[in-house]
């Protein structure tokens, strides 16, 4: 099964780390909470737990309670690799393919030729560079194979 790597992007508000025994977190916010997402070593999603509110005088500061959060539970900051998730009450997910090309396959009788043919050059060059998207709350990212954010 893939796994999906995902680096830590403070100028994203995400914050990616590890215990001593591998287990992988994943850190940000929604809205005005202080989200964890945890999963196992083997990067199966566990759990997402509230660890507080970000409020007026903390909205600037996610960076600042994110490193306490990680440096209290005693984690390290790292590149984290887990399986494709989804938790729908909150709007996060992993998806192998950006919402239009999604749209293209569930609509290929909607396309002119020309239109599939680029369709599906993308697709083939999507899954060659093994990218994917990560939504968080109707924000959502492209990803490369190696964690990196590389659009949104």
């Amino acid at each position: 099964m893939r796994l999906y790597k995902f680096k830590s992007h403070p100028n994203y508000d995400f914050y990616t780390c590890c215990s001593g025994n591998n287990e992988q977190y994943l850190l940000g916010f929604d809205e005005m909470d202080f989200l964890v997402l945890k999963f196992s070593s083997e990067g199966a999603f566990r759990e997402i737990t509230k660890e507080g509110k970000v409020d007026q005088n903390t909205l600037g500061m996610f960076d600042s309670l994110a490193t306490e959060w990680i440096s209290n539970h005693q984690l390290q900051m790292d590149t984290i690799a887990v399986k494709k998730f989804s938790i729908p009450s909150y709007g996060i997910q992993i998806s192998d393919l950006p919402d239009i090309l999604e749209e293209y396959l569930q609509n290929k009788a909607n396309f002119s030729d020309e239109e599939k043919e680029e369709f599906e050059r993308q697709i083939d060059l999507w899954r060659d560079n093994q990218s994917y998207v990560f939504d968080w709350a109707g924000f959502n990212v492209w990803v490369d194979q190696e964690g990196e954010i590389t659009a949104t």
